[in-house]
Formats: C-alpha cells, sequence, structure tokens
C-alpha cells in the first residue's frame, strides 16, 4: 500500500503519508484515506517523507483534497524534497496549503 493514514488521537488531525511516485495510480488510495474524515474542525497533513517525484495528476490530486474539504480546510504540505519543493513552488501551492518541514 502506498497511501496510508493516521488518526491523531483526540481525532482532529489527519496524517496522510505517501511513498514512491505521487500520480493518478493514487488518486482512488489517496482520496478514500481522507474523505471519511471530513469535518469542519479537522486538520490534514500531507506526508511526502517518502515521495520520490510528483507529476501534474498528483498536483491535481492534491486540487482535488483541496476542492472537496473546502477553502476554509487546514491541509499542511510537510517533508518535501528540493524537487517537490520545487514544483510546488512553481505552480503557487503555498497560496492554497501551508507548505512546512521541507528538507
Amino acid at each position: 500500500m502506498n497511501v496510508t493514514s493516521v488518526l491523531s488521537d483526540d481525532r482532529r488531525c489527519l496524517t496522510v503519508s505517501i511513498e514512491g511516485s505521487f500520480d493518478n495510480t493514487l488518486m482512488d488510495e489517496f482520496r478514500a484515506t481522507y474523505s471519511e474524515y471530513i469535518y469542519s474542525d479537522m486538520s490534514y497533513i500531507v506526508d511526502f517523507r517518502l515521495v520520490e517525484k510528483i507529476d501534474s495528476s498528483g498536483l491535481g490530486i492534491l486540487l482535488s483534497m483541496r476542492t472537496l474539504l473546502g477553502s476554509g480546510a487546514d491541509i499542511y504540505i510537510v517533508h518535501c524534497n528540493h524537487y517537490i519543493k520545487s514544483i510546488l513552488e512553481q505552480f503557487r501551492f503555498e497560496n492554497k496549503f501551508n507548505i512546512h518541514n521541507l528538507f
């Protein structure tokens, strides 16, 4: 499984971790991890620690998440490598997501 999720003990934060390439092959699996946790006071963390690359469909998956959760949802993208960080910056994802803990 390339996508896993962990719900915090207080049930207010969902961390979704991806491994390998973030592309269209993960679309359904990625959406399934968070779609049952759509609450108004929920925060979401997308952990890219083990992501090697992302393509345009991966960017589209993130945008779909933003659309489904709404503009008010706190979505954090964390642990990006320099390659992924540059792609996210190129497409101005910092305007739609909170991007932290880059290495």
